[in-house]
């Protein structure tokens, strides 16, 4: 599985890295700081799914997410913030992105991001 961890935050890619890291496993986990970063990495590199932080300076993860799924409607995306309010769940639902995660409920999100890509 390749996923693609987007957060402006360092200590936060890092913490979703380790929590979505499985020491039997082969997976590739690729990193971008910013909305703009992600969609060049996400451009040259396809991805089982891609976790996106909800705000962050620039695009934003909804802005990111649009732009994915308007070109790959297939994309599994899983948004992830501290600072979801419903109209922001709403938004996500309505453009097609797969789940939302609380960063204070980090530790589900290995199960949340295996079923994503499970239901694909």
């Amino acid at each position: 599985m390749r996923t693609l961890i987007v957060d402006d935050v360092p200590d936060m890619r890092f913490l979703m890295r380790v929590t979505l890291w499985s020491p039997d496993s082969l997976d590739i986990t690729d990193e971008a700081e910013s909305g703009e970063d992600a969609l060049v990495v996400w451009d040259e590199l396809r991805h089982d799914v891609v976790v996106l932080d909800m705000k962050m300076p620039g695009l934003s993860g909804l802005d990111v997410a649009r732009v994915m799924l308007k070109e790959h409607p297939e994309q599994r995306v899983v948004m992830c913030s501290a600072y979801m309010d419903q109209d922001d769940i709403a938004e996500a639902t309505r453009i097609g992105v797969a789940a939302c995660v609380d960063k204070y409920e980090i530790a589900s999100l290995q199960d949340i991001v295996e079923a994503v890509v499970g239901a694909a």
